[in-house]
């Protein structure tokens, strides 16, 4: 009776790609969280307002490989992503009721704020997840080369 035989070449290679495929995946994909989370900080970096002082240099990636954060460590940091910016009401400035600011406060001067319309978070967070799709497609032709 006649016999077939196939021989396969290579395939110890092959067992030992698809070994190692979920870690090289996972390796690209911590990789990409990190690029990701360092660009959407560059963005709000970029979207901070000047006046703001330290509040752009505050702004932090920290986090290990399998979790990233983007803190805002300024104390005033609601105040900016709420759009709010600061402005000086002087004690003489007339209440148009006959009396002047300092007689309504009783004090020298008063710090209010006002909205700036200016957003901050969201475009700098649209624009990451905009890129996203093409940080994974990347990572993952990576992993599998």
């Amino acid at each position: 009776m006649p016999e077939i035989r196939i021989t396969i070449n290579g395939m110890n290679e092959l067992k030992d790609y698809f070994i190692k495929l979920p870690k090289n995946i996972s390796l690209e994909i911590n990789q990409v969280q990190k690029e990701w989370c360092s660009f959407v900080q560059k963005s709000i970096k970029l979207r901070m307002p000047h006046i703001t002082g330290d509040a752009a240099a505050l702004v932090e990636v920290t986090g290990n490989k399998n979790k990233y954060t983007i803190s805002m460590n300024a104390p005033y940091t609601y105040f900016i992503l709420n759009n709010w910016k600061p402005h000086w009401i002087h004690a003489e400035m007339d209440t148009r009721m006959g009396r002047n600011v300092g007689d309504v406060l009783n004090f020298a001067g008063f710090m209010f704020v006002r909205p700036n319309n200016k957003p901050i978070l969201e475009p700098a967070l649209e624009n990451g997840i905009n890129r996203l799709p093409n940080m994974l497609n990347k990572a993952m032709d990576k992993s599998l080369q």
